[in-house]
């Protein structure tokens, strides 16, 4: 299948999701991915780690509707394997809590501004097992015009602050994109 892709922001991450989730394909995996965009981090993930026919992904994303359409044609391949959730991250995860899912791994790369990334960060902490692990991208972007205010190194600080005993990094803290596992 030939993707539409118009934008990159996954590639020069790559490196993380290789380092650590390789030892995980063929695994059967229930991931979820809070802010999915067009698809790019879902299919490559869909076409390298949850190559288990019974792995699957949970993509909630609430952006416009161009980057819907190009997003439900990304991962139209696997429909099978994906459940969209069309709703702002707080909406599609509490619906996700109530009914009590649980995920393998958690890749958070939702909204950056206001306190939007540390709602996601908690909610995602009850979705997580325990033995999971949860990335966060963009733990390092500055405030831009893009993004305005960007308050994703704070919020996930106060969170870690506050769930520290829960977890364990293991990227460096100047890393752009944080994981951790959930130990408890």
């Amino acid at each position: 299948m030939t993707y539409k892709f118009e934008c990159d922001y996954f590639t020069p991450n790559s490196a993380y999701f290789i380092n650590h989730l390789s030892k995980y394909k063929d695994t059967k995996l229930d991931c979820l991915e809070i802010g999915s965009f067009e698809g790019r981090s879902a299919v490559w993930m869909l076409e390298n780690i949850l190559t288990h026919p019974q792995s699957s992904i949970t993509c909630v994303e609430s952006n416009g509707m161009d980057s819907l359409n190009i997003l439900s044609y990304n991962l139209s391949e696997f429909a099978d394997k994906v459940r969209l959730i069309i709703q702002p991250s707080t909406l599609g995860l509490s619906t996700l809590i109530v009914e009590k899912r649980q995920f393998d791994f958690i890749y958070i790369d939702g909204q950056h501004d206001e306190y939007m990334p540390l709602s996601d960060l908690v909610m995602a902490h009850e979705l997580l097992k325990v033995g999971g692990i949860m990335a966060v991208d963009d733990y390092l972007l500055p405030d831009s015009k893009e993004y305005g205010k960007c308050t994703i190194r704070k919020c996930f600080d106060n969170f870690i602050e506050v769930y520290q005993e829960y977890y364990e990094r293991f990227t460096a803290p100047d890393s752009f994109q944080q994981w951790m596992r959930k130990c408890r």
